[in-house]
């Protein structure tokens, strides 16, 4: 028969064993601190603030995958950032992993919330993850510690990427308020809510000194970064679901209805429009890529365009066969794109020819984040991929 000691020390021991399982399952989002932390190549959903989707460093393809990861949960169309060496990763299933980018290892990872859509937004040692479903809709997580510093609690959800804009975080709340945090502190510095129910999918934008945020029945409104105070407002007739981006001083909306509108930051008159004629349904166009010489946009069509930023005419298309809902991602040689159809191609900037192509094994959705050499691609259902360039594995 067991005695009663015995019994304690074996129920103990069961407890130990649980406690220790347990605790190997749960990690942290903390990295090291030999981790560097003052630099970013992709700090934010977009890129930058200006959400161009556009890279000063070379990717010359072909390129070979390195190495995937299965984050366990699907992405929405914005999803990752990186930090020096670091892919740090959305999911909607509420978790943000951090993965080292040389080895695809798991570094750690955390949960914020039912679901984060979209990109987290990088500030040397510090994270802050937009939550999309949650009271609680701002998290500003200190990657040392492995701990939340602040949290934004009773607002709307945030299902777009935070904007960093000097010493505040700005947000765009599902209902369509626009607000500005203290970094440091997470208060409210200043909130900007809409004139009528609104439904907000986008991030905001930053040109210069104004911040624009679009809503799903395509009514804009830019902001004053500092103050709040609005300076204009524009209605164009077409819903507004991809994140607009902004370069010189330009915002260049798409809508689900075919246009793409390249509007005066500072009075919001239309400078150029750009339309597809479909006979067939609307075409969805994609958030746009730009840089000083060039403008590309996909969409739902398979088609992708490059056009003359200063005057919005066509310069090149390039068929993909399929569906294009991820941005396509501009670098001083090349334009990546990635389709429903599960491709990856690379397109010869100047001409829109194909120079390479790849079978990802799943449909991309999200953006992809890049660095010297290096491209990072989410594919459904869960899975994150880093393709490196042949020519720099040869250097």
């Amino acid at each position: 028969m067991q005695t009663g000691a015995e019994a304690f020390r074996k129920g103990g021991g069961i407890g130990l064993l649980v406690a220790l399982i347990l605790a190997a399952g749960c990690q942290s989002l903390r990295l090291p601190r030999s981790t560097t932390m003052d630099g970013s190549d992709w700090p934010t959903g977009g890129g930058s603030a200006e959400r161009r989707h556009a890279t000063e460093h070379r990717i010359p393809a072909p390129l070979e995958q390195t190495w995937d990861y299965d984050a366990q949960a699907g992405f929405g169309t914005s999803a990752a950032a990186l930090l020096s060496e670091t892919v740090l990763v959305a999911t909607r299933q509420g978790e943000v992993h951090a993965i080292d980018l040389a080895s695809g290892d798991d570094r750690g990872s955390d949960e914020f919330g039912e679901a984060v859509e979209s990109a987290p937004a990088v500030d040397r040692r510090r994270l802050y993850v937009p939550v999309a479903w949650e009271e609680d809709p701002l998290v500003a997580h200190d990657l040392r510690t492995g701990r939340s510093h602040w949290e934004v609690e009773d607002a709307a959800p945030v299902p777009g990427s935070p904007l960093l804009v000097q010493d505040r975080v700005v947000v765009a709340h599902e209902r369509g308020a626009l607000a500005a945090y203290e970094a440091r502190t997470g208060r409210c510095q200043w909130r900007d809510a809409p004139d009528s129910a609104v439904t907000v999918r986008t991030s905001p934008v930053r040109s210069a000194s104004r911040v624009l945020v679009a809503d799903v029945a395509g009514r804009l409104r830019a902001i004053s970064a500092k103050t709040g105070e609005r300076r204009w407002t524009r209605r164009l007739g077409a819903p507004v679901y991809e994140t607009p981006a902004a370069y010189d001083d330009l915002f260049f909306v798409p809508t689900t209805r075919g246009r793409l509108l390249a509007l005066d930051a500072r009075s919001g008159r239309t400078r150029w429009q750009f339309r597809v004629d479909s006979a067939a349904a609307p075409v969805r166009l994609t958030s746009p890529a730009i840089d000083d010489s060039l403008v590309v946009v996909a969409g739902s069509d398979g088609t992708v365009r490059g056009l003359h930023p200063a005057t919005g005419a066509v310069r090149w298309t390039f068929d993909a066969h399929e569906a294009v809902a991820a941005p396509p991602l501009l670098t001083p040689e090349h334009v990546f794109v990635g389709t429903m159809g599960a491709m990856l191609f690379a397109v010869d900037r100047e001409t829109g020819e194909q120079v390479w192509s790849h079978e990802t094994e799943g449909r991309v959705r999200s953006m992809m984040p890049a660095g010297e050499g290096r491209l990072v691609v989410m594919t459904e259902p869960h899975e994150v991929r880093l393709f490196t360039s042949e020519e720099a594995g040869e250097d």
